[in-house]
């Protein structure tokens, strides 16, 4: 080199992302040598592949790859100078400002890429008022690195991802659970609404649809606090739940006298005429048939 490189204050590290079609990708920092300078696609570090130019130029050059990265890929150039020394200076010899002039640029290119390597360390920030250890703990298959109480790097009891593994396989499980309790819970509400179509509570008066404003079916009940009485839906007309026994027609009383002595047995059950037993034998049929269908609507 007739002139040395002139080392600017800038980082010896510059990534950038290939398309498929461009295969120049620049440095701005200046090498010394081809060798001087470690190129990556991904984390792959290539040997061979591509060309440099600009080596030696204070504005730092380009890689030319023979087949463009592809796309998507991260291409990755930084600056590789060995940390050695490779000049030594004669006692009473020739001073030349170039050969002390390179050797410096070399020595500010090992310390510019010590920081740039420091920079993607584990550290603290300058305000840290922690005197904590950051050394790393011995490895240890399976574990992971937390902080301690203390402040100092140590590793973890158990496995990071077998517990993340165990935690998604609990959370799938509470899922499930969730699941099948919502189920249950419709199912429920299901047989509620059933019953509560079936039993329409307290009223006054005949109601004339259920809770949830629909038709009455034959079978439904409710209980008439005015007439003191549960009271069944036949399919037509609201009818007793249920009759009294007392008044019964019994063998050992009026059945013998309404088979012998008709006008008697009317009078004993209150039918003055034959007309008021038949309303009285109707109502009883209705009655029965409004029981059947109660009950037969709890079996469905």
């Amino acid at each position: 080199m007739t002139e040395h490189i002139r080392i600017g204050d800038i980082r010896p590290r510059i990534q950038y992302v290939g398309n498929g079609a461009v295969k120049a990708f620049a440095f701005p920092f200046p090498v010394f040598a081809a060798s001087d300078l470690a190129v990556y696609l991904d984390d792959a570090a290539q040997a061979d592949g591509f060309t440099v130019a600009g080596v030696g130029q204070s504005g730092g050059g380009c890689v030319s790859f023979v087949a463009a990265p592809a796309a998507g890929t991260v291409v990755t150039l930084s600056r590789a100078v060995p940390i050695a020394r490779t000049t030594d200076f004669q006692e009473g010899g020739v001073f030349r400002a170039n050969v002390i002039n390179e050797e410096l640029d070399r020595l500010v290119c090992m310390v510019q890429q010590l920081s740039e390597d420091i920079s993607r360390t584990l550290k603290r920030p300058p305000t840290s008022t922690s005197e904590a250890s950051l050394d790393l703990p011995e490895p240890m298959p399976g574990r992971g690195l937390k902080f301690a109480p203390d402040g100092a790097l140590t590793l973890t009891s158990c496995d990071p991802d077998a517990a993340q593994i165990a935690a998604a396989s609990d959370a799938a499980l509470a899922a499930a659970a969730r699941s099948a309790a919502e189920v249950a819970r419709d199912q429920v509400f299901a047989l509620y609404d059933s019953f509560d179509d079936r039993y329409l509570g307290v009223h006054g008066t005949d109601p004339s649809a259920d809770h949830d404003g629909n038709p009455l079916f034959g079978g439904a009940l409710y209980f008439n606090e005015v007439e003191g009485a549960m009271k069944v839906y036949d399919g037509a007309a609201w009818v007793a739940a249920y009759v009294s026994g007392s008044g019964f027609l019994l063998g050992s009383n009026a059945l013998a006298e309404l088979a012998s002595r008709a006008a008697t047995a009317r009078a004993n059950i209150g039918a003055a005429a034959a007309a008021d037993l038949a309303a009285t034998q109707a109502q009883l049929l209705r009655t029965q048939r409004a029981s059947r269908l109660f009950l037969n609507s709890f079996n469905r």
